[in-house]
């Protein structure tokens, strides 16, 4: 079990600092070389590692547990779509994906001040995030042009590669 915990911390460390260096900052700067955004995410996991280790030290450990539960609602919210949605719907656009995010990152912050507030419930943002997610990003693929078909065909062709060729030399 505690296997698991150090497993899946790692995992969250992981995709924020990487997360953080290549699509925030290299957007940013597009011309960071691979050593420098290697050298950035290193530098970010400990950060990240340290942040907890502050907070639990300063603020008593039931605010980091509504945090970390607020966090989980937001990954889970955002990427069960982001992931679900991309790999299986044809329509699914970038656009989509982005408006997603950018979507329940907002409604995780604000609804972290209601639940702070005990003007909302920790179960109620979870739908607020899980179902406006999914809403988001099926409006907004739907109202951008679909991608490319030779790109829908590389994602979700059934054909097994090398397959035309057997078929031809027949």
């Amino acid at each position: 079990m505690f296997a698991a915990a150090l497993s899946s911390l790692a995992a969250m460390i992981l995709g924020i600092a990487s997360g953080v260096t290549r699509d925030v900052l290299q957007i940013l700067k597009p011309e960071m070389s691979p050593r420098t955004l290697l050298l950035l995410t290193r530098v970010l996991i400990v950060v990240v590692i340290f942040i907890p280790f502050y907070w639990t030290l300063v603020a008593p450990p039931p605010l980091l547990a509504a945090w970390m539960g607020q966090a989980a609602i937001g990954m889970g919210g955002i990427f069960i779509w982001v992931i679900a949605a991309s790999l299986y719907w044809k329509r699914a656009t970038a656009a989509g994906a982005i408006a997603c995010m950018a979507y329940g990152i907002i409604a995780v912050l604000w609804g972290s001040v209601l639940v702070a507030r005990n003007l909302l419930g920790m179960g109620t943002l979870m739908y607020i995030v899980l179902i406006g997610c999914g809403i988001i990003y099926i409006f907004v693929s739907l109202l951008t042009s679909p991608p490319p078909a030779e790109k829908l065909n590389q994602f979700f062709s059934t054909r097994k590669p090398g397959a035309e060729n057997k078929v031809s030399q027949a």
